[in-house]
């Protein structure tokens, strides 16, 4: 137990850094960017959309990192991977957490600056309901996490050539799939349809329900997380 809380500690502890070293730049660019509209064409028209694909990328980028020189200072100072897997999921919960309530805090904060400004969630689902721009953003944020953890396990496992093949066949897949989707039944094709425009909130006759895509969310993170935790048990050094 001591162990985990150290390792978790660790994470998210050092973590912190990068999390304002992100901020300052993304935030700091903005300002610069504001400025100098704000003297030449001023900012009654500028607008200030989508701040969380900021976030969706620093994530991804957490995720594709995870199996870097930390795995193998951990292994070597004792630590199993059992332990380096928690101590991923908690850094994931750390951050998305962290980015999750900061994203929505400044999404509340822009329209004192910018006439027109608004959030990802509020583009896609039309609502401003803060409780589920907040669910769906942590949601979000897990799920990207996870998925991109899942792959670079994946990519560590298969090697460098294993991993290219399997990028390779699923593209191939992909475009058969589309070559020959006429000959796939239109009923399937709707209902396929239909389930993931209800998984993503869009139920039908005009209506959204905004949470729905956070359970959805919330579901693929513990998939690829169990996916996770059986990849790192194989792991080896590299």
């Amino acid at each position: 137990m001591n162990k985990l809380k150290t390792i978790a500690f660790y994470e998210c502890a050092t973590s912190i850094k990068y999390v304002l070293y992100f901020y300052c730049i993304q935030y700091g660019f903005v300002a610069v960017i504001a400025t100098i509209l704000a003297f030449t064409i001023g900012l009654e028209d500028v607008t200030f959309n989508g701040q969380e694909i900021s976030s969706v990328i620093f994530l991804a980028i957490v995720g594709c990192m995870a199996m870097g020189d930390d795995f193998k200072t951990l292994l070597q100072n004792g630590f199993t991977r059992k332990y380096i897997f928690a101590g991923m999921v908690s850094l994931i919960i750390f951050l998305a957490l962290a980015l999750s309530s900061c994203d929505l805090l400044i999404s509340r904060l822009m329209p004192l600056f910018f006439n027109e400004s608004s959030s990802l969630f509020e583009q896609i689902y039309g609502t401003d309901s803060a409780v589920a721009n907040w669910l769906w953003s942590l949601a979000l944020y897990f799920m990207i996490g996870f998925v991109c953890y899942f792959f670079r396990l994946l990519a560590h496992r298969l090697g460098k050539n294993g991993f290219i093949i399997l990028g390779i066949v699923l593209i191939a897949v992909s475009i058969l799939l589309a070559i020959y989707s006429y000959a796939i039944p239109d009923g399937i094709i709707n209902a396929v349809n239909t389930f993931w425009a209800r998984a993503l909130g869009f139920v039908g006759g005009g209506r959204v329900n905004p949470y729905l895509p956070a359970l959805t969310f919330t579901i693929i993170s513990a998939v690829l997380a169990g996916g996770s935790y059986i990849a790192i048990r194989g792991a080896e050094l590299k």
